[in-house]
């Protein structure tokens, strides 16, 4: 998503993980645009640790029926001041490290409601798309993509990656 017109392109992927770092681990994607990644409907996806020692531990299966994405990397100091005009973060100075942006470093100090632009008890709701106001809402304005928090069960099948063993990382 280019942060500046909104546009989203699809640049598809990458042979391997050294050519996914060049691309990505710039100051564009850092500070312009934000890397997305599509987790398709229709997928069988397996979540849990498999290891079925108690019901609460055991996997389950879930099958998607909307397509969803995801953030590939955390939101930066930049790209939230981009977006929303301000930056929120108290670590804003420069460290002294030599090749260390502090704008490329995650957006911190930042309220659920301060990016979704409305309180917890109304996480049904869903977010509206605003020129002014939260991030949530003004990026959904700006790319005219749904932009929210991704549920539990969202994030752990983005996480696991399409793994399939006990844990996203392997069997222990």
């Amino acid at each position: 998503v280019d942060l500046a017109t909104g546009a989203v392109t699809y640049e598809g992927l990458l042979d391997t993980q050294e050519a996914s770092n060049r691309r990505y681990n710039t100051a564009l994607y850092k500070t312009d645009k934000m890397v997305l990644r599509k987790v398709a409907a229709g997928g069988t996806y397996t979540t849990g640790d498999n290891v079925n020692y108690s019901a609460n531990n055991s996997s389950k299966t879930w099958t998607l029926d909307r397509d969803y994405y995801i953030g590939v990397f955390m939101v930066t100091q930049a790209q939230y001041q981009k977006v929303v005009g301000r930056n929120p973060a108290g670590c804003t100075a420069e460290s002294g490290v030599e090749g260390d942006v502090v704008a490329h470093r995650p957006v911190e100090q930042v309220a659920w409601v301060s990016l979704r632009g409305m309180s917890s008890v109304q996480s049904q709701v869903p977010v509206t798309a605003s020129a002014t106001g939260n991030f949530f809402p003004r990026l959904k304005y700006l790319s005219e993509m749904n932009f929210d928090f991704p549920t539990e069960v969202m994030f752990e099948i983005a996480a696991r990656a399409g793994s399939t063993t006990a844990y996203s990382w392997g069997e222990a």
